[in-house]
């Protein structure tokens, strides 16, 4: 069968385990050196960017002459006059992510922690402005080369594991050591930066891999730990590739679930499991080669859609909380041969490459994980899985074990696989949805960390901080007072999800009267006033998408002005679509959108004899509803309004 494992290669971003070796002496402790930041300025804030100096391995055994490595630091300084003496660090994912080139988004992010903590940013060894760098560029090239290729499986990986043979031996001769990239080096490299700023203790902060790195600081640098707070648990005792395909069917199974179980969701897309894997089986059996605009890159790419492109691209997208109640309409477009989601999410891990160390990643994840595994542990835990799923991921599986047996010889010893005992405060935090890190290695990391609290959030992909607005309160006031629970009440208050409904494409209008507002006109038979919104009628009372609503401003600069200036961000009224009569009135129709948070809609404009402003206007939830909708429900609207005395 053809499949396109390659992309999977890039896309999938698995969190790296732990190692612990001998420390090697260190006779002078490390020092910062400044330098230019290699991001722009991050407005409202003083921030010191640099490098830290420490040994590529602290093995004796490991060391040579050219033992030293530098590591990529950022500090952004609390905006407060008196911060708390105790620094927030915060441990990327990947492993092999790049941290400093989203330093103007993470301070964002922590604005609530710069207010009394500075917060340090740093590019792991191996990884971004870090030297080296360990990226490997020609897999990513090696990946966009492939989007069209009808190759099999066993093609692909032999050519993906030439190119990082390849970049290995490039390394290699450059003189990086690969068994010195390891998350214990990563954890005394968290303390030599800590030392070398002049701060005594510090607060982790890690999601994903970054969690195991923080387990790893509290294990080997329980002095220097305030509290920690690990997003996206990543236990170090899990067998993270004989659990990978296991760990996809649990999240895949809770979306399908939750379909099945929300009444409006079953109705309208009905046995979503079913319709998915029978398209996966189709495309599986027969490709289809699409062209389809890359956004990142602004390239129009042909891309051969298999099987693998939906379960892979399902995997990936479970990661984002924002796109999980669009994942059963974007399942049923596949089937009808709209691939638009599952096409963009690919392009976008493609892109995301860019950003990642991948040698660093294989380093950590031979050494440290697949290495004290192996590939028969990983199909013996798959057995009963679904059997497109199997096809799809075990063939990645097994060859990610044999890349390993070239990449590096050995384990490292039994601890990098055992729990974390401590008693340092922490906060562990995990999403439902999660299909990687899923609740259950979060539950198995807080068993034996006796000062910690647990807390799931419903609806939630990978990474809850990133996911929902009540883990970051969350994480916020723990890291103020970690010795006591944080208020955790707003998770009772996290709405269900609603899964977007097939686009409104035909309405049965009724006549409709409001005798406050003194208009009357049509409404949609079913759809509701907005309760606290007069004139706004939804069938959907949560996402008010989409919408019809009836408005009497106080004059048209004023709706303008807040409308389409505040709300969408335009210097004034667009070019009018269309003018029509209708009704016994003139309206001046616009068109507007807001792409990227689904928003499409028109608005029609009018005035009446005596001076009143009167908009009609249409919200759809994209460009096919928006379409259907000014047929059905605006235009018959426009005929049907009048004002009443």
């Amino acid at each position: 069968m053809p499949k396109r494992p390659i992309l999977f290669l890039n896309a999938l971003i698995v969190v790296g385990m732990l190692a612990i070796m001998p420390v090697f002496a260190q006779d002078d402790l490390p020092g910062f050196e400044s330098g230019s930041c290699p991001f722009g300025n991050i407005t409202g804030y003083d921030v010191d960017c640099g490098f830290v100096e420490v040994p590529e391995s602290r093995d004796e055994a490991l060391a040579d002459e050219n033992n030293f490595i530098r590591l990529a630091v950022a500090r952004i300084h609390s905006s407060s006059d008196n911060p708390e003496p105790d620094a927030v660090i915060y441990l990327d994912g990947g492993p092999g992510g790049y941290t400093l080139d989203f330093a103007e988004s993470y301070a964002l992010d922590f604005a609530p922690i710069l207010e009394n903590r500075d917060v340090i940013l740093f590019d792991q060894r191996g990884v971004g402005y870090s030297e080296p760098n360990l990226d490997c560029p020609e897999l990513t090239e090696l990946g966009y080369e492939l989007l069209d290729d009808d190759i099999t499986d066993e093609e692909a990986y032999a050519l993906s594991n030439a190119v990082e043979i390849t970049c290995l031996d490039r390394l290699v001769a450059d003189g990086a050591n690969m068994k010195a990239y390891t998350s214990a080096e990563n954890a005394a490299d968290v303390e030599a930066i800590i030392t070398a700023l002049g701060y005594e203790q510090i607060n982790l902060f890690g999601i994903s891999y970054g969690t195991r790195l923080a387990l790893v600081v509290m294990r080997d640098f329980p002095e220097i730990v305030r509290s920690a707070v690990i997003d996206a648990v990543y236990p170090l005792d899990v067998d993270a590739y004989a659990e990978l395909t296991p760990n996809a069917d649990r999240a895949f199974n809770t979306l399908f679930n939750a379909c099945a179980q929300d009444d409006a969701c079953a109705t309208t897309y009905t046995h979503l499991d079913k319709v998915f894997y029978d398209t996966v089986e189709r495309l599986n059996t027969t490709p289809e080669l699409v062209t389809f605009q890359d956004i990142y890159t602004e390239e129009e790419r042909d891309v051969l859609v298999t099987g693998d492109t939906l379960i892979n691209g399902l995997f990936s997208l479970l990661y984002q909380s924002s796109v999980i109640p669009d994942l059963p309409e974007a399942i049923y477009a596949a089937a009808q041969g709209n691939y638009d989601l599952f096409l963009d999410d690919m392009l976008f891990s493609l892109y995301f490459g860019s950003y990642f160390s991948e040698s660093q990643y294989n380093a950590l994840e031979c050494y440290e994980e697949v290495n004290f595994s192996s590939y028969e542990a990983a199909a013996a835990a798959s057995t009963g899985l679904p059997q497109a799923l199997l096809d799809s991921w075990l063939p990645y599986v097994e060859d990610f074990y044999r890349l390993c047996n070239q990449w590096v010889d050995g384990t490292d010893a039994p601890i990098a696989n055992q729990p974390v005992v401590s008693d340092i405060p922490t906060l562990l935090t995990v999403g439902e949805y999660d299909p990687i890190t899923p609740p259950a290695w979060a539950q198995r990391a807080a068993s034996s960390l006796s000062n910690s609290y647990l807390y799931e959030f419903p609806g939630v992909g990978h990474s809850a901080f990133y996911g929902v607005d009540c883990a970051q309160s969350i994480v916020f006031a723990f890291i103020q007072d970690p010795t006591i629970a944080p208020d955790s009440s707003c998770i009772d208050d996290i709405a269900p999800l609603q899964f977007a409904q097939a686009p409104v494409t035909s309405v049965n209008n009724v006549p409709f009267t409001d005798e406050d507002l003194a208009y009357s006109g049509i409404v949609p038979e079913g759809w509701e006033e907005v309760g606290d919104d007069p004139g706004v009628f939804t069938p959907d009372s949560w996402e008010q998408i989409p919408a019809l609503a009836y408005r009497f401003p106080e004059s048209t600069d004023e709706y303008v002005e807040r409308v389409f200036v505040n709300g969408y961000g335009l210097e004034g009224l667009p070019e009018s679509d269309d003018v029509v009569e209708a009704g016994g009135f003139t309206w001046t129709i616009y068109q507007i959108e807001n792409a990227e948070v689904g928003i499409f809609s028109a608005f029609a404009f009018t005035e009446s004899q005596d001076g009143k402003v009167v908009i009609i206007a249409i919200v759809a939830g994209s460009e096919e509803e928006r379409r259907a909708l000014i047929d059905v429900l605006l235009l018959p609207a426009l005929d049907a309004f009048a004002l009443l005395n």
